[in-house]
């Protein structure tokens, strides 16, 4: 019996013990890691074939059986049926596709109100779009008697649009849309594009910035039957089958930056910076941000900010301002819902320069000026000295100094709580050997 209860303590000494080590590793603080795709891994494919009827200028049939139910959409997309007796039935030609994005979002932007895909992209991100074959055009499907035909004859950009596209553009037509945030639209096509591509490779087409876009890719297939010489003397288009395939996306920015630049000496502006010149807005390229400018100034008391309420507006890129005044630069991404703010102040009058610099209400600055401080240059509240004595504005400066200009670094917080820290550390570690030790004892009686 005895040996039995001593068999139980034992067992339960190891577990307590075992609990007792790794309650430092448990509870102490561990850093924390995080691990991100690289937005280079990111890769969308899409597209969906739509059946052109034969030789009809690649434009979706509404009448006959190759498209009875035209423009069945889904987001980003046009989708036609294609009948059972279809040589392109059951297979795929390749697919559009778009890689090196950060994020991937919708919005509902295009012509026919359709919910396409908007990809972000970040500083270094390369945002490319192409197509990959997953066909051998001379013998599609394993059929060597269905091909992709050159074709010579004219060819329709758009089924609703005007003009036509009058070149011959062979084994494929891939044609490329872009339109900017001013609604300027630039057209690429690319006559004879599916020959000489690699099956299964990705064929990069071109690097995409900002804008909407539309990719059309048409071609034609010829079947090759015993029986085409007498098909096609009755029908010359008999044996030519067309296609085409269409998307739409769209390329935003993913950042939510404003970059204040003054306007004399071109310089950077920080967060609750000053100037006397003025300054411009840069959006750094980022022309899908929403951006709007508050003005404030000083009223008549000199007591308190009031807003101008007829100047609040909207701004673009590289709009300017010079006239004297607080400024509250908003900027909201639309696409991720971020916001940054940034204030400047344009003028030279020290309360508020202070107000900007610091953050304090001009109530607080009047109160402190009543109370002995000054201004000095850079914006800071100083107390019982001359404004231009650069040591004392550092020994005395009071509130919150503007990162450009900051000489104080303050290290007090960080040390307290690395002593807390520490303390944490030894009680544990202390209560552990006094619960080792302790543990021993009782074997030793036990056994």
């Amino acid at each position: 019996m005895k040996s039995k209860r001593k068999k139980i303590f034992l067992k339960i000494a190891v577990l307590f013990f075992v609990v007792l080590c790794a309650f430092p590793f448990v509870f102490s603080p561990q850093a924390q890691v995080s691990v991100q795709a690289s937005s280079s891994e990111n890769v969308t494919y899409f597209g969906t074939v739509v059946p052109c009827g034969k030789d009809n200028g690649y434009k979706p049939n509404t009448t006959s059986k190759w498209n009875p139910w035209t423009l069945l959409t889904v987001p980003g997309m046009v989708m036609g049926l294609i009948p059972d007796d279809d040589p392109h039935q059951g297979w795929s030609l390749g697919s559009f596709f778009v890689k090196g994005y950060s994020a991937r979002t919708s919005s509902s932007v295009n012509a026919y109100c359709e919910e396409v895909p908007v990809y972000l992209k970040n500083a270094g991100d390369t945002l490319t779009f192409g197509f990959k074959l997953e066909q051998n055009i001379d013998k599609l499907n394993g059929n060597s008697k269905l091909v992709i035909a050159d074709d010579k004859e004219m060819v329709q950009d758009c089924w609703i649009e005007e003009p036509y596209f009058n070149a011959d553009f062979h084994r494929g037509l891939l044609i490329v849309e872009h339109t900017d945030y001013q609604g300027n639209k630039t057209t690429v096509r690319y006559t004879d594009f599916l020959n000489g591509l690699s099956v299964g490779a990705n064929t990069q087409v071109d690097l995409f910035e900002e804008g909407d876009y539309r990719v059309i890719l048409a071609y034609e297939i010829y079947k090759d039957t015993a029986w085409n010489w007498i098909t096609d003397w009755m029908d010359p288009n008999g044996s030519w089958f067309d296609y085409r395939m269409e998307s739409y996306f769209s390329v935003r920015n993913g950042n939510c930056m404003v970059y204040p630049f003054d306007t004399q000496t071109n310089n950077e502006l920080s967060n609750r910076s000053y100037t006397t010149n003025g300054f411009r807005i840069d959006l750094a390229n980022s022309q899908y941000l929403q951006t709007t400018v508050k003005k404030e100034n000083l009223n008549a008391e000199g007591t308190d900010v009031v807003e101008d309420i007829r100047f609040n507006k909207v701004v673009s890129d590289g709009a300017s301002f010079s006239a004297e005044g607080k400024y509250t630069i908003t900027v909201r991404n639309v696409y991720t819902n971020a916001t940054t703010e940034k204030i400047i102040y344009v003028g030279a009058n020290d309360v508020m320069r202070c107000n900007v610099v610091t953050g304090k209400s001009i109530p607080e600055i009047n109160a402190c000026l009543s109370a002995g401080y000054g201004i000095a240059p850079n914006g800071m509240l100083t107390y019982g000295m001359s404004a231009t004595n650069e040591q004392t504005v550092a020994e005395k400066t009071v509130g919150e100094e503007p990162s450009r200009d900051s000489v104080v670094v303050e290290a007090e917080t960080p040390v307290k709580d690395t002593e807390n820290n520490v303390w944490k550390i030894l009680g544990i570690s202390s209560t552990s050997v006094l619960a080792i030790g302790a543990i021993f004892l009782c074997l030793k009686k036990f056994l």
